[in-house]
């Protein structure tokens, strides 16, 4: 069976033409088509018809940091794949160390292969950063970015499309949260996460943020984006709210790891490699 690939190329010229026919290829054809661009701006206009039925739609993620590890440092992958996770090597403290300094850049960078090249050939990160952090939601501290070097005034209302055009866009995730396991006591859209940690660095430093509120806030969004990929199909783990944890997970920056009854020490960078039974 043959394979077609759609690009932005095409979809330009002829958007709402080639978009609003895609669920009737596999019907028309004998084939597959792959659909791809980031021209979503166009496609959430009213004269687009999202596709239903014979369609999968899969996300694609920025690279995560295993496979950034192993273009970064190919040996050091290969000692990264080998640890324990239910306990410490104390035979390799210096790994643990190299490990963690390799993540540390990739909380700087991100996953953006572009970006990853360019870092792999300069080995420098620049990144001018401002003074003072201003409490606010993030759409009042992007609405101050973005006025900061214009006269016109925006308004909530039109920053907040923008917000959502980051979000279709797939550029910003949302997050709930539930209290005590209590189902009543559930707050969706809580946080706000960026998908990729580069840019989740950037803004942190053009708001001022310290160094150990980004590093908090860094790790914390790694983790989103792990559990959110474990989300996807297969689906690897879900959230449910009946009776208490079977287990608790801590993941850490300073530690090699370790277990205690039913509670689990884990180095924050090997997360991926864990397994939710």
């Amino acid at each position: 069976m043959k394979i077609y690939v759609i690009t932005n190329t095409v979809l330009v010229r002829k958007m709402k033409e080639v978009f609003n026919c895609i669920r009737e290829f596999t019907r028309q054809f004998q084939a597959h088509f792959i659909v791809t661009g980031s021209y979503l701006g166009r496609v959430l206009e009213p004269d687009f018809r999202f596709s239903s039925g014979d369609v999968t739609s899969i996300r694609i993620f920025t690279l995560s940091f295993q496979e950034f590890l192993e273009t970064f440092d190919p040996p050091l992958y290969q000692e990264y794949s080998s640890l324990p996770l239910d306990h410490a090597d104390d035979r390799k403290p210096e790994i643990y160390n190299e490990l963690q300094s390799a993540f540390d850049v990739y909380k700087q960078i991100g996953g953006y292969p572009k970006v990853v090249e360019t870092y792999l050939n300069t080995k420098s990160i620049l990144l001018r950063e401002k003074k003072g952090l201003d409490e606010g939601s993030i759409s009042e501290e992007l609405q101050k970015l973005v006025m900061k070097n214009h006269s016109s005034n925006l308004s909530k209302a039109t920053c907040f499309r923008a917000i959502n055009w980051l979000y279709q866009s797939w550029i910003v995730g949302y997050c709930g949260k539930i209290i005590e396991m209590d189902i009543l006591n559930f707050k969706p859209s809580s946080r706000c996460f960026f998908m990729d940690l580069g840019i989740t660095y950037y803004y942190l430093s053009r708001s001022g943020a310290d160094a150990p509120t980004r590093s908090g806030t860094l790790n914390e969004n790694y983790v989103y984006i792990d559990l959110l990929k474990r989300q996807e199909f297969p689906e690897e783990i879900a959230f449910e709210t009946r009776g208490k944890a079977q287990k608790l997970l801590y993941l850490k920056g300073d530690t090699r790891g370790g277990a205690n009854g039913k509670v689990e020490t884990l180095p924050i960078y090997l997360l991926e490699r864990y397994q939710f039974d």
